[in-house]
């Protein structure tokens, strides 16, 4: 499917969704946790719909008790995994975080697992685990990875420059087993924050892990997951779409957000502040308003996920621009800088990479045209963020990868105002 997007000023106010990463970790906690448990708040997307199925396919039961308006939902959660006998294949679809959480899992319980992998997943690392788990035996096909041996009490050592996913998938799975466990870090240490979002989850499930030092965590085995009534804040990635598109071109106020978020994502709204954006809290509202936005230095080494929409900012913003910290930003569901340099240019962009930094010239408006999203959800919203800058129309193709993430992210942005028509 392709948008044709008629640029236009954005107002109005935007509940956002729930946040993924929260509800990917406390659906598996949920799962690992005897009894029933509640979660409320539940935004539905293709990652989200993949965890669950996986997590079905051990023996977890997920039933949708509630749909709000708001298209969030309330689900009840069966737990208690069990293992299979033989082989037992899931498909992670486009996932990465599914892929990097069930790993641990899948050779905690089974012992031989098969992932089937779709899209740009098929390419993206997993080293870190290939490396740490000396028990564990992994035979990568094109699509397939094979997944056999088991896990055991130990000492993990993984780069801290590597996902924070596969550091998340041993935290979940190391209090399950029969001693304790080290997670040690090789610095620097990236996307630290994702850490403290798991270590806040877990320990709604009564799960202790211990910070011993900046780059060491202890894990006590034996450990039991507690079922329990749990409720997911707004999503801090998705938010920033908006907090965009009102800097550049509109007036929005954003429902959802908490002041005291763990989430790194939320790091944008200091990031737009430092560029002279215009944001403030109205009770439990985060309101943005349309101003003059200019350049700034950014490294986004700890929040990878924010380069696409911050080079369309930067792209936009009076002086010069600089985000390093991008390495890990070409490893995500296409390589992000040159998509984004590719695309940008398209429409009229002063956007320069090399290997470690983006250099953005910036400008007052964009062109309009025809751009790629490279099937790429934060690709397809940040370009929708462009769109409001565009002298004339602009035409995103394959535009329903946002299903990803954010399934009603289209519908937001007629909400807010704006003019979109699918060709």
């Amino acid at each position: 499917m392709n948008i044709k997007i008629t640029p236009s000023f954005l107002q109005g106010k935007i509940e956002i969704p729930s946040s993924k990463s929260e509800a990917h970790r406390l659906c598996i906690g949920a799962a690992l946790a005897e009894g029933t448990s509640y979660i409320e708040n539940i935004t539905l997307s293709n990652d989200i719909e993949t965890t669950m199925h996986i997590l079905s396919a051990w023996g977890a039961t997920f039933s949708c008790i509630e749909k709000k308006n708001n298209g969030k939902y309330i689900y009840k959660i069966q737990g208690g995994l069990s293992t299979k006998k033989g082989v037992v294949e899931v498909d992670c679809m486009e996932s990465g975080s599914t892929l990097r959480f069930c790993i641990p899992l899948g050779l905690f319980l089974n012992k031989e697992m098969k992932y089937d992998r779709q899209g740009h997943l098929a390419q993206r690392p997993i080293y870190p685990y290939v490396d740490c788990l000396k028990k564990a035996i992994f035979l990568e096909e094109e699509k397939t990875l094979l997944v056999k041996g088991s896990i055991v009490p130990s000492v993990y050592t993984l780069p801290g420059n590597s996902s924070s996913q596969f550091f998340t998938g041993l935290f979940m799975v190391c209090p399950l087993l029969d001693g304790n466990s080290i997670i040690n870090i090789i610095p620097p240490l990236e996307s630290s924050s994702y850490l403290a979002v798991t270590k806040q989850c877990l320990s709604l499930f009564g799960i202790s892990i211990s910070k011993e030092n900046t780059y060491t965590y202890k894990i006590e085995g034996n450990q039991t997951y507690k079922n329990g009534k749990f409720r997911i804040s707004g999503d801090d990635s998705q938010s920033t779409f908006w907090i965009a598109a009102a800097s550049l071109y509109g007036d929005i106020s954003i429902q959802g957000l908490s002041k005291n978020s763990l989430q790194g994502d939320a790091v944008f709204q200091k990031f737009i502040s430092q560029m002279n954006g215009k944001l403030y809290w109205n009770q439990e509202e985060l309101c943005i308003k349309e101003t003059l936005l200019t350049a700034y230095n950014f490294d986004v080494s700890d929040c990878p996920d924010l380069f696409p929409v911050l080079a369309v900012v930067c792209a936009l913003s009076k002086g010069k621009s600089i985000i390093k910290g991008v390495s890990r930003v070409r490893l995500k569901e296409c390589d992000r800088v040159h998509a984004m340099t590719v695309e940008l240019s398209k429409i009229g962009a002063k956007i320069k990479e090399n290997a470690e930094e983006v250099i953005i010239e910036g400008v007052s408006s964009f062109s309009g045209g025809v751009v790629s999203s490279w099937n790429d959800h934060r690709i397809a919203m940040a370009l929708a963020v462009a769109s409001c800058r565009c002298k004339k129309e602009l035409l995103i193709e394959q535009a329903e990868c946002v299903n990803k993430s954010y399934p009603l992210f289209w519908k937001d942005f007629q909400k807010l105002g704006g003019y979109i028509k699918k060709v």
